[in-house]
């Protein structure tokens, strides 16, 4: 069996390069599948790929997208166009709200196959791939060039799909919605700026004065009762603010120190984010934030109802078809995190808590046969390339330019934040989940087992990431 798939994947890049000249220049992987014609013969494989998240799909979504939205149809057009170029059966399917603890890894761990692939964005993704459930894509690097971060996304989108020198999973980067799914952000309604003879926050980002200090004065212009009812000007959970602030100074989850990784968390850029964002929430503007009320939905309420000018959220809150901000509220404005002292004068930047729309193969499968459909697949979608998507946002979804710049940046420069790993929990949830100590005492009192998290769980993330992508390649 594996001669016969060695043969047939030589005889696929034979096809596929056919066009490229002798004489040493470029080879090109044509996936044109406009034609019925079957250029690839995968014997009638069948290929199921299951689609993970933290909602329910209606009946006919595939891959997330709302059924008989244009995304939709294109994917389901592009299923077609693949089942008939190869000889393959492709079956996408939901998990219907269930993360992969729920059923999918209980039947690998019993050593069965549940599916051929899986594209998630569950939070046990990191457990998953420690645990050892899915294939690493060295196996088929020929056919998944993970390094192409054009089509697959760069080094910090992938960092959580990296392990003990491994790289397990890939994002789909020039699918409609992947770039404008993960990262959190502000998201302000222009309603209010000219109801209170504000200007457009827009001009902030353009002319690049945006600061905590102009962030500060919006905090106070927007708490009003002016306009007929009590206005807030922010509403916001703690864990997204605190570690969107950490990234927004350069304190990432580990740095090299004479020659170690430690906790970048326990820095002193570290100290100075959680000090400026803890007093932010909780002191200076404490009267100026709306009262959590603990879920997603309820907070995305609170910004529809105009209770709140501006919600600190994820981008597909903001940018999502899915999502019920980008229909209901008439204009939203895009801001990001302030940079720190630490980072003046270089690009925004968020945090991922897990990014959006990872495939992986799980162990057991045919990672071969899956690896060609699955590169074949997640080519950009007809009529969705890259020129055609910013048209669609600026036409349904971004009231400015800007806003698309603002969550195209935020993306290429979020780092992700290993919440499953528990590196949030000893300092950032302990400031907010306890006020009777300042954010100095804090911070001593959870240096130790904030290191002992990076040495167990990033130290084989970023050994992996420099042995995969190359030091130069990391910032």
């Amino acid at each position: 069996m594996r001669k016969l798939t060695v043969f047939i994947l030589a005889l696929f890049l034979i096809l596929t390069v056919s066009c490229a000249s002798g004489n040493g220049s470029e080879e090109v992987f044509d996936e044109d599948f406009s034609s019925n014609e079957t250029r690839f013969d995968l014997g009638g494989f069948c290929f199921e790929i299951r689609f993970y998240d933290d909602y329910t799909p209606e009946d006919g979504s595939v891959f997330g997208y709302k059924n008989g939205s244009e995304f939709n149809d294109a994917a389901v057009k592009r299923i077609e166009e693949v089942e008939k170029s190869m000889n393959c059966t492709i079956t996408p399917s939901n998990s219907s709200g269930l993360g992969l603890e729920s059923n999918f890894n209980i039947v690998q761990m019993s050593g069965l196959n549940f599916c051929s692939a899986v594209i998630t964005s569950s939070y046990s993704l990191r457990p998953s791939i420690e645990a050892g459930l899915f294939e690493p894509l060295s196996q088929v690097s020929d056919i998944i060039d993970y390094r192409n971060s054009e089509k697959w996304g760069n080094w910090k989108v992938l960092e959580q799909s990296v392990w003990d020198g491994e790289i397990y999973g890939v994002v789909p980067v020039q699918w409609p919605e992947v770039e404008m799914s993960e990262g959190y952000l502000f998201v302000f309604n222009e309603k209010f700026a000219g109801l209170l003879g504000q200007p457009d926050p827009r001009e902030y980002i353009e002319d690049r004065s945006w600061s905590r200090e102009i962030l500060g004065e919006m905090m106070l212009t927007y708490t009003t009762n002016d306009l007929g009812h009590d206005l807030k000007a922010l509403m916001a959970y703690d864990g997204h603010f605190y570690d969107t602030a950490l990234r927004a100074n350069n304190a990432q989850a580990y740095k090299l120190v004479n020659g170690e990784y430690v906790s970048g968390y326990h820095t002193p850029e570290g100290l100075e984010a959680l000090t400026w964002a803890d007093d932010f929430l909780h002191v200076t503007y404490a009267d100026c934030i709306y009262p959590d009320p603990g879920t997603e939905d309820g907070r995305n309420k609170v910004f529809i109802n105009e209770n709140c000018a501006m919600l600190y959220t994820r981008a597909a809150n903001a940018f999502g078809s899915n999502d019920p901000i980008p229909y209901a509220v008439e204009n939203i404005c895009i801001l990001p995190m302030p940079n720190g002292p630490e980072r003046v004068n270089q690009p925004y930047t968020t945090f991922f808590e897990c990014v959006h729309d990872n495939i992986l193969f799980p162990t057991n499968g045919n990672i071969e046969y899956s690896a060609v459909i699955v590169n074949a697949l997640f080519e950009p979608l007809e009529g969705f390339g890259a020129d055609e998507l910013k048209d669609y946002y600026m036409r349904y979804l971004c009231h400015s330019e800007t806003d698309y710049n603002v969550a195209k940046e935020l993306f290429a420069n979020g780092r992700y934040s290993f919440v499953s790993d528990g590196i949030r929990a000893p300092l950032v949830e302990a400031l907010y989940g306890n006020h009777s100590k300042t954010v100095a005492q804090v911070f001593e009192a959870t240096e130790e087992v904030q290191n002992e998290l990076v040495q167990k769980y990033l130290v084989p993330t970023v050994s992996s990431l420099e042995e995969i992508f190359g030091t130069d390649a990391l910032e």
